[in-house]
């Protein structure tokens, strides 16, 4: 079966539209990382906030972050910003948190 070319045009439009779309998940994921961060932040400022809640946010937000990195651990791994050493230290984290 022969292969079909598609126009110049046409292929850096569907680039495009793929790093477009990645480029607006990552301005809400760090939008919502960074609010989170600042609301927990203020918690363990807070001299009259309870113990165990500063300790819960603190494991959510360190859980939180681990799993942002491992849903798309394919990637990090693809373009070495994490070894497989590395992926499996993040892993091994998760496990412990969720302990």
């Amino acid at each position: 079966m022969g292969e079909t070319k598609m126009h110049p045009i046409d292929a850096w439009n569907s680039v495009q539209n793929f790093y477009v779309q990645n480029l607006s998940t990552a301005y809400a994921h760090h939008f919502m990382i960074s609010t989170a961060v600042d609301e927990v932040l203020k918690i363990l400022a807070d001299p009259a906030a309870n113990a165990d809640t500063k300790e819960a946010m603190t494991l959510m937000v360190k859980l939180a972050g681990a799993k942002f990195i491992y849903d798309d651990i394919g990637a990090w791994l693809e373009t070495e910003y994490l070894s497989a050493y590395q992926a499996q230290m993040l892993r091994d984290g998760i496990e412990q948190l969720l302990g």
